[in-house]
């Protein structure tokens, strides 16, 4: 098809002698391959030594994270054999595959919802990618005369699920890309929590006293309204606004924005997490320190079923067949359980207090 293959089977397959098998496998995904063409027969193939996986797993979990093309053929020998091994896995299978390993690598793929096709003999397979790939250069020819060809500038750093829907747009393409983008914020944030409890965010330890401890902890109620009240204004307001009126399209760049507050918001949430955790008080006191840890977590456990709110919007908008307009409303509220737990631990400081630790 006037195309250069990239296979291990060849002397073309460029390799660099320093590297293991494996590395120079998954370096050619990465670095010499434009499309990935993932062919699933009966053979688990090659393994790598160190993983005990096969090869060609490893290549597609790299052309995944490399964001590559990928075409997935699935022998129809093994389609019609998986659902009887999802409900008798410990039968004997070898008449159709050396392992099962062969029939969870198909489930893994097909749960991602991934497109794949069956074939039963090699010129399916060649007649396939023919069709295919002048379908996608069609469809990069479309969006070089719609301008969305090149990658929104301030979208670099984002997923290439996110860029592709701020630039095709899709239908109701405005929450899905909240959803997205919200999503790896907010995964961000839950690993420098993680971080956080494991010990692996320095911060200098200080020493207060009574009163000082009790005026830093006023002025910690005040950030920590003031970074909620931040997010909630956002979700609220800047986010609604970035989707545009009904009927109208959005704007990228303020959903972008506006995600991008939510994000700075949550981390700032860290770092006063952070910040209170540094601080070491009377021990008389020390109880309300301990009341005010896990105030971040709390919230951004509120915050963290946004995503699945816009997502399961958008499945009852694609299921609804009727004539009048889907409300959908969505529910923002914050609950802070601890509230009642830190006043009272402020209540018993205050009241039973040591005087040499004032």
């Amino acid at each position: 098809m006037g195309h250069q293959p990239v296979m291990s089977e060849f002397p073309s397959f460029p390799v660099l002698p320093d590297l293991s098998t494996i590395e120079n496998c998954r370096r050619n995904v990465r670095e010499n391959t434009d499309i990935f063409v993932l062919i699933i027969g009966g053979r688990r193939g090659s393994l790598d030594a160190t993983s005990n996986r096969s090869v060609v797993n490893v290549e597609f979990d790299a052309a995944v994270q490399t964001g590559l093309v990928i075409f997935v053929f699935i022998s129809e020998d093994i389609l019609k054999m998986l659902p009887v091994w999802e409900r008798n896995p410990e039968m004997d299978f070898s008449p159709y595959v050396d392992s099962s390993e062969v029939f969870q690598f198909v489930k893994r793929i097909r749960e991602t919802q991934r497109w794949t096709f069956g074939f039963q003999r090699a010129s399916e397979i060649a007649e396939t990618l023919k069709v295919q790939l002048s379908t996608f250069l069609r469809y990069l020819l479309d969006r070089r005369k719609g301008n969305t060809l090149d990658p929104l500038p301030e979208f670099a750093n984002e997923t290439r699920l996110a860029n592709e829907l701020a630039l095709d747009r899709p239908r109701f393409w405005e929450y899905l890309l909240t959803e997205e983008l919200l999503r790896m914020r907010l995964a961000a944030v839950r690993k420098r929590l993680t971080d956080l409890d494991r010990g692996l965010i320095f911060q200098r330890n200080r020493n207060m006293r009574g009163s000082e401890f009790m005026n830093y902890v006023q002025a910690k109620f005040t950030d920590l309204k003031a970074a909620v009240e931040m997010i909630k204004v956002t979700v609220l307001e800047e986010i609604p606004a970035a989707w545009g009126p009904p009927g109208v399209s959005g704007d990228p760049l303020r959903i972008l924005d506006a995600v991008n507050k939510i994000g700075s918001g949550c981390a700032a949430l860290v770092d006063w997490e952070a910040d209170l955790i540094s601080v070491h008080p009377p021990l008389s006191l020390a109880n309300v320190r301990d009341a005010l840890r896990g105030s971040t977590k709390e919230i951004v456990d509120e915050i963290a079923p946004f995503p699945d709110l816009l997502a399961d919007g958008v499945r009852k908008a694609r299921e609804h067949t009727g004539t009048e307009p889907l409300q959908f409303p969505i529910n923002f509220v914050f609950r802070f359980s601890r509230s009642e737990t830190i006043c009272k631990a402020c209540t018993d400081a205050t009241t039973n207090f040591d005087p040499n630790d004032w």
